[in-house]
């Protein structure tokens, strides 16, 4: 932190020389230490562009800080998506304000059990992973909530339920097997992390049909019912893209492959 304020000048008179000693201080990975240097020094060389400040995780090279700078941009989106959810929630009667409660609360636990026990934590960035998998399903939710609260609601019908929930249990089914497969693996998702997660997804959508029953009336449950499942699959198969690189999604995807947004 020191290393930004004096870098940018940042309520104390900017001072590199003294930013690159705390930049030194702070330590981490030589690679990294060394870019950081010399993009402070570079600060110090000429006239900075307007508007771009340094950045403590401009320059990371390690998965430690991989995980360090995601749980600090962690901490600045919730305060944001902690505002925004609670602007939504300003015109809620206090039945509706007290079923949104609920299900903020049972959101954020299966944000975290998915994270916990769906994602591989063999690698040296497992934090940054972790983090990225909670945040993914938070902005998520803000944005469907987003998206329904302008009238946009989800449409669907029992037969379109029924083929929901019989691909959901074919993506869980197989998302089991994968994990009894992989188990002995370093770091591997376990088949009880994927057990867990589901039990907090099943409490979470019975909270959002609960809540929206409160809040859109109008929409039929089994329209939620189709959008909740059809994205509890996305989740799974795409937190296991690691272990079948053989066949599915991954191998039109890429690497880069998210599960779709909730809307």
């Amino acid at each position: 932190m020191l290393t930004v304020l004096y870098a940018n000048g940042e309520g104390v008179a900017k001072n590199i020389p003294l930013a690159i000693r705390f930049a030194c201080e702070a330590g981490g990975a030589p690679a990294e230490i060394s870019i950081r240097v010399k993009h402070l020094e570079s600060l110090g060389a000429g006239t900075p562009k307007p508007g771009l400040a340094f950045d403590f995780c401009d320059d990371m090279t390690s998965g430690y800080m991989e995980g360090s700078c995601a749980a600090y941009g962690s901490e600045i989106a919730a305060q944001k998506r902690a505002a925004s959810l609670d602007a939504i929630a300003a015109s809620f009667t206090p039945a509706q304000r007290s079923a949104f409660a609920a299900l903020r609360r049972l959101e954020e636990e299966y944000a975290l059990a998915h994270a916990k026990g769906e994602i591989d934590l063999s690698g040296s960035a497992r934090a940054m992973y972790q983090i990225d998998a909670e945040d993914t399903l938070r902005d998520d939710f803000v944005a469907a909530l987003k998206l329904f609260e302008t009238g946009k609601n989800p449409g669907g019908s029992k037969t379109q339920y029924a083929d929901a929930d019989a691909r959901l249990n074919l993506a869980y089914r197989k998302a089991l097997g994968d994990a009894e497969a992989h188990k002995d693996g370093y770091g591997a998702v376990q088949p009880e992390g994927i057990r867990d997660a589901e039990r907090s997804w099943l409490k979470y959508r019975d909270a959002w049909l609960a809540f929206a029953k409160a809040r859109y009336p109008s929409v039929p449950a089994d329209a939620w019912l189709v959008l909740l499942t059809n994205d509890r699959t996305s989740i799974l198969d795409g937190s296991f893209c690691d272990m079948d690189f053989v066949e599915g999604p991954c191998v039109q995807k890429g690497d880069t492959w998210k599960p779709s947004p909730l809307p």
